[in-house]
């Protein structure tokens, strides 16, 4: 394990409430230990979500809130209004808080590692932690692909194992400025139908300075999610596969792309 490999995993570390035992997080924990650069960075981190949790911590009950909800069962016409009001309110000051703490303490993008690695980190992230209301929601391939042409993001190309999925939705995103299309699939195994368990992420090559790190020939995984990356046509791909059945695709099309 290299010092990019452990922050892949330690990103994801949160002090004092994970067990720096975990199989998960020890040995990229040790290595910080050891790795003077890597130590400073976990530092930086740990620091960065403690003031986070410190601000949401600030974050103080709308007053009166809980009478309105205990009084909420003998008037409901009045007080639902005001307790619609007090949400509205609560969630209007977590937005401009959470404004106020990225813009102040400059946490991403800029901290954010720039290169394939740190692109990995942030799509597992959004696919397994943070996963957004699609877009569109299908099962239909073409209407997926057609979406995103229109949005001038259809110039990408699915391997003939993915070809052979269903769909589940697709999604604009944007990594370090630049627009990155999320296409979701089911892989036909255990997984419902209108869940995804496979994460296909496409970007343009150009905007990654390392884009050459992302290797069809290995696996990586991050979190729950086993990852492949591959280039082609100017291209950068990223497919996380989530359970058995979505892995034994990504292996399929591991083995056509050594090619690439």
């Amino acid at each position: 394990m290299d010092n990019r490999q452990a922050q892949e995993i330690l990103i994801l570390y949160r002090h004092g409430i994970d067990r720096p035992d975990d199989p998960e997080f020890a040995e990229a924990l040790a290595l910080a230990k050891r790795e003077p650069e890597l130590g400073r960075w976990l530092e930086q981190e740990q620091a960065a979500q403690k003031v986070l949790r410190a601000k949401f911590k600030e974050i103080a009950v709308p007053e009166g809130l809980k009478e309105q909800i205990i009084s909420e069962r003998r008037v409901h016409t009045t007080l639902a209004f005001k307790k619609k009001a007090a949400f509205a309110a609560a969630a209007i000051a977590l937005v401009l808080l959470l404004v106020s703490i990225f813009t102040t303490l400059d946490l991403f993008p800029n901290r954010e590692d720039k290169h394939f690695s740190g692109f990995r980190t942030r799509m597992v992230r959004t696919a397994v932690g943070l996963y957004p209301k699609m877009d569109l929601e299908t099962n239909d391939l073409s209407r997926i692909h057609d979406f995103l042409a229109q949005r001038g993001q259809g110039d990408y190309s699915l391997p003939s194992p993915l070809a052979k999925t269903a769909g589940t939705g697709c999604k604009l995103l944007s990594w370090q400025g630049h627009p990155v299309s999320m296409v979701c699939l089911n892989s036909g195994g255990t997984t419902p139908p209108a869940k995804p368990d496979l994460f296909l992420f496409v970007m343009n090559e150009d905007f990654v300075p390392d884009a050459s790190a992302a290797n069809p020939n290995e696996i990586v995984q991050v979190s729950t999610l086993a990852t492949l990356g591959w280039r082609q046509h100017g291209k950068l791909y990223l497919l996380g596969a989530l359970g058995t059945s979505a892995r034994e695709i990504q292996n399929s099309m591991a083995a056509s792309l050594k090619q690439l």
